[in-house]
């Protein structure tokens, strides 16, 4: 498929179990309900209304980050080295868990990326961020940076640092330094919210500098002012 769309429900915080909040998620995949708590006409009869959404896979909170790696990204891989582009997006509220996913999955993605490069393949990273519809680079001082459309009527971001990398313990600290320089801000869900949108490009070349595919890792910010 071109798209797959995923759901990883995230557990209860510790402060909502000690305020006696109570579970209204279960996770059946590929199916999510959501359990709405209702009063009828009479106003004192209590009940419980189902709202079901279908996705193409669903994680309950018991499963973990290897579980999603697994599914979803490792069968994609091996396209990078044969002019495939796979794009990650993580999309939810703040606190529901999109950077810790993101961080977890990565991490498997990059062991196996150095696996599967034969033949002398290089990988070249990139990392920037969108904020109040300004663009900045995040391995280079968060210089700012221009979208432009080339002749060819792709979009190109102007000036973007590229670091070619060549061992996984660089690949992870590029990573790594890129989401220690995002634009954060405290939220009542999290002391360090990201509140920018952060995509690092990972590019794979053969050794005459042709590409052969991209990874494309995108962290959006929180989406509950969407």
């Amino acid at each position: 498929m071109n798209i797959c769309v995923c759901v990883r429900k995230r557990p209860l915080f510790e402060k909502e179990i000690i305020q006696g909040e109570i579970d209204a998620v279960s996770c059946f995949n590929p199916r999510i309900q959501v359990h709405e708590p209702k009063i009828k006409v009479d106003g004192i009869t209590k009940y419980i209304q189902n709202h079901e959404f279908m996705f193409d896979n669903t994680y309950g909170n018991k499963e973990t980050s290897i579980h999603v790696y697994e599914f979803q990204i490792k069968p994609l891989l091996s396209t990078l080295f044969q002019k495939g582009v796979v794009t990650l997006f993580a999309y939810g509220q703040t606190g529901s868990g999109k950077t810790f996913t993101i961080s977890d999955v990565t991490k498997k993605a990059v062991q196996q990326l150095f696996k599967l490069a034969t033949g002398g393949c290089q990988f070249f990273m990139s990392f920037f961020e969108i904020y109040g519809g300004k663009v900045s680079d995040l391995l280079n001082g968060k210089k700012k940076l221009v979208i432009q459309e080339d002749a060819n009527s792709k979009i190109q971001v102007s000036g973007l640092e590229e670091r070619i990398v060549s061992s996984e313990e660089e690949m992870n600290e590029v990573i790594e330094f890129g989401h220690s320089e995002r634009t954060t801000h405290s939220t009542a869900a999290n002391d360090t919210s990201s509140r920018s949108h952060a995509i690092c490009q990972i590019k794979v070349r053969d050794q005459q500098g042709k590409g052969l595919g991209k990874l494309l890792i995108v962290d959006l910010a929180g989406s509950e002012r969407a």
